[in-house]
């Protein structure tokens, strides 16, 4: 359903849990596990836009939060996301907590900025994972340029095991 407000959207999908084997035929089980999911996107006022998830996926659940206010050239975004893994069980699992959040500046109408960070607590990890990227793109006519700056530590929630990537994109529209 959707007005100028608010939009929900609901999904289901069958998963029979099927694999393909090495000699060709077919393996698992026959519908064992469906996935659902509800989401929910609401405008309350001009520039804010709130969004509400829930999925299951055979028995591991996720949910997540989020909002984005604009503001002239500024935008801010905040996200929460939370994974149950194995929910029917009382078994620990790597269940996760996540909070991600950015800025991104539209400094004219050819050249924007942002920056985001994003931490995940795995429950059977040592430590947080850390992300956090910056990012300028620059478009002129069918001509665009971006790079990004993206670095990772503790991925995965292990100490020490870090990941960093810098791109430059050229791009032409003809």
């Amino acid at each position: 359903a959707a007005n100028d407000m608010i939009t929900l959207g609901l999904g289901y999908s069958e998963n029979g849990g099927c694999s393909t084997n090495d000699d060709g035929s077919v393996g698992g089980t026959d519908g064992a596990d469906n996935s659902t999911s509800v989401h929910a996107v609401v405008k309350p006022m001009d520039g804010l836009t709130l969004y509400a998830g829930k999925g299951e996926q055979q028995k591991n659940d996720g949910e997540t939060y989020a909002a984005v206010y604009s503001y002239g050239p500024v935008s801010v975004g905040y996200q929460y996301t939370e994974i149950d893994l194995n929910a029917a069980n009382d078994e620990e699992d790597s269940d996760s907590e996540s909070t991600a959040a950015s800025i991104a500046f539209a400094i004219n109408e050819n050249l924007s900025v942002s920056y985001g960070i994003w931490e995940t607590e795995i429950d059977t990890q040592p430590k947080d994972q850390e992300v956090s990227g910056f990012d300028i793109g620059y478009s002129m006519g069918g001509v665009g340029i971006n790079a990004y700056r993206h670095k990772g530590e503790n991925m995965g929630g292990f100490a020490n095991n870090e990941s960093e990537k810098t791109e430059i994109r050229l791009s032409f529209a003809f």
